[in-house]
Formats: C-alpha cells, sequence, structure tokens
C-alpha cells in the first residue's frame, strides 16, 4: 500500500501549530525537518515547528504564523533538503538564523539520543554560533578616512588603556601577525591590505591586539544601544578551575549559564560572555540587553565595566573543552565574521612592526610614486571585518592607465611575497572580463 495517506483536499501545514501560543511566549521558534524532531525539541522545553518536508515550507506561513515571533531559526543538515529548507525559510523570514547540524549528528533526535543530559547546553551553543544568510559582503572597499585625527586619538588612547607588554630586557615582546594583499576578483586595479594576528591568545602582545579591537568594537555596540533607548546589565557567574574538587563546581555552573541563556534567548537579549581570571578565581561574567535575574539593576557606566572586564580576559584552561575566551549569539555585540567572496589573496608580508612604527608612510610614498592612491580604513570600517583578528585596512587602488599587475608589482617592492599563480591569474581575469581597470 502506500506510504503515506492524506484526507482528499489537506495541504500540507506546519506540525505543532497547537503549540503556537506557547511558542509565541518564549520569543522565539526552531524550525525542523518532521515530527520526531518536533517532540525530541518540545520535550526539552525549546519551542519548535516542524516542517513536512524540505521543499514544503510555504512562504505564507511566515506571516501567517511567524509574523509576532521575534527571533526564528532552522536547522540545516547535511543534505540536500537541508540546503532548500534553510533557503526557503530565508526567503521569506531574512532575519532566520541558520543552526549547522554538527558532522556526526543528522537531526536533533539523533543529538539528543548521543548527548543525553548534555543536549541542552550543546543545543543552545548551536544557538548561539547560528547567523542569518542574507549577509551583506564586509569586504568592499567603504570610503576614505574622513577624521586621521579622530582615528589617532583613539589609537593612542587604545595604546594608553592596553600598553604593549615587554620582555626581561625591555623590549616589545613580538607579536605573531603578517599582512595580506588582496585583490578584487573582478578589478585587480582594486586592492585591500589587512594587518592580521593570529587566532591564539597564547601570546602576550597578540592578546593586548586583540583586547585594544574588541574594547573599540564593544565601546560602539553599547554606545549605540544606549543612544536608541536600551540598557545593559552585567552577571557573573563562578567559574570552575583545574582542581578536582572544583568539578561540583562545574555542574553548577553548567545548570546556571543553561538557565541563564534560555532566559536570554526568551526575551530575545543581546548578550556576551566572557571568561575571566583574577587573584580572586575564574568566573564567567555576562553582559546582557536584558536582566540575568529578576530585579537586577542596570549599568550606570557600561563601557567602564566592560573596560575593566577585559583586562583579566583570556580562555579558561581545563577542564574546559573550549578554549574561548569570550562568545556570544554572532549578531549581538560581536564582530562579524567577513568573507571573502569578492577578494582573493595574493600575497603576504611579515608586519610585526608595522604598527608601531613607520611602515605606513613608506607605503604611501611608493604608493604615490607608481601612481596608486591608496588610504586607512577608519576604526568603524574595521570593526565591521573584524577588529579582534584585523588590526588594520590598508585600501589601494591603480590608475585606470595602468597595467593590470601594477598592484602586484608594488606590492612586491614593499616586501610582499607573491604568490606565483597571481600573476597569472591577474591576466585571465582581465582577458575574461574584457574591462578596464577603472571598472568598480
Amino acid at each position: 500500500g502506500a506510504r503515506f495517506r492524506w484526507q482528499r483536499g489537506s495541504k500540507p501545514r506546519l506540525y505543532g501549530l497547537w503549540n503556537l501560543p506557547f511558542i509565541k511566549t518564549r520569543n522565539f521558534c526552531v524550525l525542523v525537518e518532521g515530527e520526531t524532531d518536533v517532540a525530541t525539541l518540545t520535550y526539552h522545553g525549546i519551542p519548535c515547528l516542524g516542517v513536512p518536508g524540505a521543499s514544503s515550507f510555504n512562504g505564507e506561513w511566515a506571516t501567517r504564523y511567524l509574523a509576532d515571533i521575534p527571533q526564528v531559526f532552522v536547522w540545516k543538515e547535511h543534505d540536500i533538503g537541508g540546503e532548500q529548507l534553510t533557503s526557503v525559510v530565508a526567503t521569506a523570514r531574512p532575519d532566520a538564523k541558520v543552526i549547522i547540524a554538527p558532522p556526526e549528528y543528522k537531526d536533533p533526535t539523533q543529538m539528543a539520543a548521543a548527548l543525553g543530559d548534555g543536549f541542552i547546553q550543546e543545543f543552545f551553543d548551536l544557538m548561539d554560533q547560528a547567523a542569518v544568510t542574507s549577509t551583506v559582503s564586509l569586504t568592499t572597499p567603504v570610503t576614505n578616512d574622513s577624521n586621521p585625527e579622530s582615528n589617532a586619538t583613539e589609537r593612542d588612547e587604545l595604546r594608553e588603556l592596553f600598553p604593549l607588554p615587554k620582555d626581561e630586557a625591555g623590549r616589545t615582546i613580538q607579536p605573531e601577525m603578517r599582512e595580506l594583499a588582496m585583490l578584487r576578483r573582478d578589478n585587480p586595479g582594486r586592492g585591500v591590505s589587512h594587518l592580521v594576528v593570529s587566532n591564539s591568545w597564547r601570546n602576550p602582545t597578540n592578546r593586548v591586539y586583540k583586547l585594544r579591537g574588541l574594547f573599540s568594537f564593544l565601546r560602539g555596540a553599547f554606545h549605540q544601544h544606549l543612544a536608541q533607548g536600551g540598557q545593559i546589565y552585567k552577571t557573573e557567574i563562578k567559574a570552575a578551575t583545574v582542581a578536582p574538587e572544583d568539578e561540583k563546581l562545574r555542574r553548577a555552573e553548567c545548570k546556571e549559564w543553561d538557565c541563564l541563556r534560555q532566559r536570554f534567548h526568551r526575551a530575545g537579549a543581546l548578550y556576551r560572555w566572557f571568561s575571566v581570571e583574577t587573584s580572586g578565581g575564574a568566573s564567567k561574567v555576562i553582559f546582557s540587553s536584558t536582566p540575568g535575574f529578576d530585579g537586577q539593576i542596570p549599568l550606570e557606566d557600561p563601557v567602564a565595566a566592560i573596560l575593566d572586564v577585559l583586562r583579566n580576559v583570556r580562555p579558561l584552561r581545563a577542564p574546559y573543552p573550549k578554549t574561548n575566551a569570550h562568545g556570544g549569539p554572532k549578531d549581538a555585540w560581536q564582530p562579524p565574521k567577513a568573507g571573502t567572496g569578492e577578494w582573493w589573496t595574493v600575497g603576504t608580508r611579515p608586519a610585526y612592526a608595522l604598527l608601531e612604527m613607520n611602515q605606513d608612510v613608506h607605503d604611501q610614498a611608493a604608493a604615490a610614486a607608481n601612481g596608486v592612491t591608496t588610504w586607512k580604513a577608519t576604526p568603524d570600517e574595521v570593526n565591521a571585518r573584524n577588529p579582534e583578528i584585523i588590526l588594520a585596512t590598508r585600501h589601494w587602488e591603480a590608475g585606470a592607465d595602468a597595467s593590470p599587475d601594477a598592484l602586484l608589482r608594488l606590492w612586491e617592492s614593499l616586501g610582499f611575497s607573491i604568490a606565483p599563480r597571481a600573476w597569472v591569474q591577474v591576466e585571465c581575469t582581465v582577458e575574461a572580463a574584457g574591462i578596464g581597470l577603472g571598472t568598480t
């Protein structure tokens, strides 16, 4: 007989609609494929609805059922169906966040069966990492630096707030960093060079540069949030250390943190957490746009509070499996991780002294001598990419009459190691596109 049967005239609809009033009180909803996953998430107290097949999502459902739900998530499985579902949902709800299924699990039901009591914490970790798919590229050059004096003032302020560490001989400890040269894929006359540090917190100078970028970004994000009438709260959870007797504390911390995150997700809150170690012990400090507990008083000076916390931020060691120093939802007071789809890396150069010495002056002089326009990106533009990794960005633009490899030759003269394939690729790009270098 037939595998599935329907009454004549029946139409597909979301599974779990009887639970819609409860879902709306939670202010978020997770869309999954099928009834089994709905049962799994509902059992764990996670508001959800089931889609009857990856390709059957009806865009009208977003208006009819999801319009009053502030945040929608969609679970993406590792198959064509997962791609179809996320694409259709993102079209109907451009602000929907995509939860990427871990490679070892197909769906929430399989994940819950494998993790048992640890499922809730892992699922909320995935929700924190979820991101909207309809993002705008952040690697496109913006505008010239309109106010270099204010930028210089901010750089001096950050150097004073977060001084570079020195060794026993009084010399600045060399950071792990390099400079990346990148060209536009459709126009080799446009380029950028990014000064980047490694993602490790072990190097003390790298840590300082990362903290400078984080503070610059978070100060701006907090000011914007306050200007829009919002408030900011600070909550602290005592964290375990490496001592065996701290296992009970670690379990208590995980339970309290899970409760907090559920509270924040229900409220649609922005929040960021930081791992902090001081002489008094380890803790997790959370800044949020809604209270972490009833009756909590908002901060009078959130910027001063975040500055005090950042000075003690560092990844916590064992027994923690993850060594992140901070985290939170991807669009909540967190620098976005800029993609590079429009750009390709063509070369690198050592850059440990670039920030503290005068390499910029030499770069500008060489560019002017070769008919290339160049300018430094503003702090806001760097912050819009990823200030924790990208410390500085310089734009380069060859003249309309310049040869296709003008930027490659200039960069090579400035100490960049240019990849051999870059020279061939530049010629191929120009010939295939039939463009002039003045094209934007």
